[in-house]
């Protein structure tokens, strides 16, 4: 009796050991210093971390303080202080291969795509339903609407990238309101385009920043990447937030989730067919649960329990 305690002891302490082996991650070895959830390890690029269930590339969102909101359009949250947890999110855009796979295993239609549309492209035509199905079905959720625009404009610290150090140091974010991703410019200063969006603001240019429609995901991430290396937040195809849309509420100060109750979900980052106001990191749409855009996708954050 003896014997077979401690051989089950044995087994209950050497089970941890080989899901961290599978994983390659032994806890606490994030590029960060924090645990990485199960289910994902660190990627050979550093900063960059792998989801196994859809070979996803996601990037780590320190928790923190940043700025939300925007005073340019009418629907605008105040400026506000919020306070976010740590978490992650998808580097790019969920593509069309991705969602297929899903398609394949739900035993459901594949959206119709755009002309030119391949597999590295942003899936569009999906649903805010379809895409918190997706969500369920490869373990992540939607964004909040504040997950999202952290990621997109940066806390008040921001990772300090070039300096391949464990934990990565973070230093003061230089501009914690920026209007893009990238900065304040323009998307098209200098001619260099650092987006895919409607060029110059007119229907006549859509197609002069290399894509007519949608980009190959990451295409644009040496001028546009925000601060924590995400591509595509700002242009190429609008993205589904999970919270309800209301234009104007008092949201909480940590970890806003949105209003309780809504008709419509909040849509976020513009698209290929959006001008320069309409991919700024405050512009706020929105959609029913069952509406559908050919300029319209989604991305998915992994929480941290």
């Amino acid at each position: 009796m003896k014997n077979i305690i401690i051989t089950c002891l044995l087994m209950c302490i050497a089970i941890p050991a080989i899901h961290c082996q599978l994983d390659n991650t032994p806890p606490g070895d994030g590029y960060f210093g924090e645990f990485v959830p199960r289910g994902m390890s660190l990627s050979t690029i550093f900063g960059e971390y792998r989801y196994f269930r859809d070979d996803s590339v996601m990037m780590y969102i320190p928790g923190g303080t940043f700025t939300m909101g925007d005073r340019l359009f009418p629907n605008s949250q105040s400026i506000q202080k919020i306070h976010i947890s740590h978490f992650y999110i998808d580097r790019y855009e969920v593509s069309v291969s991705q969602y297929r796979q899903f398609c394949y295993a739900s035993e459901r239609e594949m959206p119709k795509q755009l002309p030119g549309s391949e597999d590295n492209h942003p899936v569009v035509n999906v649903s805010w339903e379809e895409a918190n199905l997706y969500a369920q079905w490869i373990g992540k959720s939607l964004p909040t609407e504040a997950q999202w625009e952290k990621a997109a404009r940066g806390g008040h610290q921001i990772p300090q990238w070039g300096v391949e150090e464990k934990p990565l140091p973070l230093y003061k974010n230089p501009l914690p309101i920026r209007i893009y991703t990238w900065g304040n410019t323009l998307p098209d200063v200098t001619g260099r385009y650092r987006c895919n969006y409607r060029a110059g603001d007119k229907f006549s240019s859509k197609g002069k920043d290399g894509y007519e429609f949608t980009a190959p995901g990451g295409k644009f991430v040496l001028y546009e990447g925000s601060p924590y290396r995400c591509s595509d937040l700002s242009g190429n195809v609008q993205e589904w937030c999970a919270d309800f849309y209301q234009g104007k509420y008092q949201r909480s100060d940590k970890d806003p989730q949105g209003p309780k109750t809504g008709k419509s979900h909040v849509i976020r980052g513009g698209g290929w067919n959006s001008d320069s106001k309409r991919i700024r990191v405050g512009y706020r749409a929105f959609g029913s649960s069952d509406y559908r855009s050919t300029s319209l996708g989604f991305r998915l954050v992994k929480n941290i329990e």
